[in-house]
């Protein structure tokens, strides 16, 4: 039997049954492409959200705004049926009360008090098993061998007991669902990090890895025990795990970690036994003295079990100069912008001379507008130019590292790697290929536009990515140039993608002798 305790309210201060800075980016490269999460539903298996939450489930928006497909199951759904849909998710959270071998998906409100049959027996184990399964559309087998259990509860509530029930879902259950797929399960619950007690495969992280949890996240002592956690310990937890695993894009490696990415996160005050510590909404403290000790064993860790090397992205970024918003992609060490720049310079210029395709292909810009008159580099040097604070024009080692990263065959497979997969790649036959935009980069066809030689009228030249680069071109000096970065598309006929650098001049105004060009701006963050 297990204590749960409550506060006045009847909310929930525990989650479990009893003894049965910004944050560093881990980056990806292309050879890292089967690490993404890339399916992008989310299950909130939430039974208690009334008494663990009292309001609606607080992290949804946080999910949707990252474009994932968010169901939370609550009181009225949660059930062995909604268990069974698990492998349709990519991202699993269990908020909900749990055990060291089990997790509750509902508690009876309805009263067992040593019930009996009509002839004053007892009823067996068994028979008790039976009679609670059918009204709970519970399969009777997994009721009485143990997958599921039916454990009795005793909670306090304004210092009143009553005993109720409620049905876990066991290790043993969970080893004989269907596989998962690259499946990350966040057991945010009591329990839930106990590996310490019989057969190493004996508890519910090795039951989740062994139909394909990649990456499963518990509270833990150092020594594998576990125990009770406070509700505010698991929202907080909650709150940096999401934050950083969906929002910012960390790895799963990094996301369950304090801000320095080092430490894990700890839950002193509960791990000590006793101590009161401050809680959110309406309550003000927690009184943990009808907790379990932790006999010395430390703090109660949140700790990572599994890959570490899973994640979902690399976020986004608000231009605070116009609210812009782009996608990122880490690629290599540097984390680039997965969207062509927007600002709206002077002097900039819409590609295909169309305003409408702003959104889809940024802006074009020649060199003297993109670098802010700040001129050209060399070596590792940057310059800010025409991007925001915080980022650069990337230079060419740059543009070599990123494709050194990506490890193509050919710099035909390169060009395939960084387009994105956009139909407005016309007539690309390359659109289905595995391999496109594994890199994230999502290159789109901007095209680019020029003026001849003596200032002529601008000419827009529609399709292919063309990017301004800052590092100066040595092999031409008169006029000065910098390098730039050119994806062709493939054409079905016979024209191969290909990614390579080309020119672009430093300053065709003063030289009526060369013509003046307008390309793409891709900005790298300053590390």
């Amino acid at each position: 039997m297990t204590v749960v305790v409550r506060d006045a309210n009847g909310m929930a201060l525990t989650r479990g049954g009893g003894g049965g800075g910004r944050l560093k980016k881990f980056r990806l490269s292309a050879a890292d492409d089967e690490y993404a999460i890339g399916n992008k539903k989310v299950m909130v298996f939430a039974p208690y959200l009334d008494q663990l939450y009292k309001s609606p489930y607080p992290f949804k928006a946080l999910l949707e705004s990252e474009q994932l497909e968010v169901n939370v199951v609550t009181e009225a759904n949660a059930d062995l049926a909604a268990v069974n849909t698990f492998p349709d998710y990519g991202l699993i959270i269990l908020n909900t009360h749990g055990s060291p071998n089990s997790f509750a998906i509902k508690t009876k409100v309805e009263e067992f008090d040593a019930p009996k049959l009509p002839d004053n027996r007892a009823y067996t184990e068994d028979e008790l098993k039976t009679l609670l399964a059918l009204p709970n559309n519970l399969p009777l087998e997994s009721v009485l061998n143990g997958d599921i259990e039916l454990t009795a509860y005793l909670y306090e509530s304004n210092q009143e007991l009553a005993y109720v029930y409620s049905i876990n879902v066991t290790e043993n259950y969970i080893r004989k669902m269907p596989h998962l797929n690259k499946a990350v399960v966040f057991a945010n619950h009591c329990w839930s990090g106990f590996t310490y007690k019989g057969p190493a495969e004996s508890n519910l992280m090795e039951a989740w890895k062994s139909i394909g949890a990649v990456t499963y996240y518990g509270y833990a002592f150092d020594n594998g025990r576990s125990m009770k956690v406070s509700n505010v310990y698991c929202k907080r937890m909650e709150d940096s795990l999401l934050t950083n695993l969906v929002k910012n894009g960390d790895s799963t490696g990094i996301s369950h970690l304090a801000a320095d990415a080092i430490n894990q996160y700890q839950d002193v005050d509960l791990s000590q036994g006793g101590n009161p510590v401050e809680v959110v909404a309406d309550l003000t403290k927690i009184d943990y003295l009808n907790l379990v000790p932790n006999k010395g064993y430390g703090p109660l860790y949140f700790k990572l079990f599994g890959s570490d090397r899973y994640k979902y992205g690399c976020g986004t970024f608000t231009d605070p100069r116009d609210t812009n918003v782009y996608k990122l992609a880490c690629i290599g060490d540097n984390t680039w912008m997965a969207e062509n720049l927007r600002y709206n310079a002077s002097g900039s210029l819409f590609a295909h001379n169309d305003p409408s395709t702003v959104k889809d292909y940024g802006r074009l810009y020649n060199y003297p507008i993109a670098s802010m008159g700040q001129g050209s580099t060399t070596g590792t040097q940057t310059i800010q130019g025409i991007c925001p604070n915080g980022w650069h024009i990337p230079n060419k080692l740059e543009w070599d590292n990123l494709e050194s990263a990506l490890n193509a065959a050919d710099l035909a497979e390169l060009a395939i790697m960084l387009q994105s997969p956009s139909p407005l790649w016309v007539a690309d036959p390359e659109l289905a290929n595995p391999k496109r935009n594994s890199s994230g980069f999502s290159a789109m066809p901007a095209g680019n536009a020029s003026k001849t030689s003596g200032g002529a009228a601008l000419q827009y030249n529609n399709g292919n990515a063309y990017f301004v680069l800052s590092t100066k071109n040595p092999g031409i000096v008169s006029p000065e140039s910098v390098y730039s970065a050119y994806i062709q598309q493939a054409k079905a006929g016979g024209q191969s993608a290909i990614a390579r650098t080309g020119s672009q001049w430093v300053n065709p105004a003063g030289t009526p002798s060369v013509g003046d060009s307008y390309y793409s701006c891709r900005c790298v963050q300053n590390k």
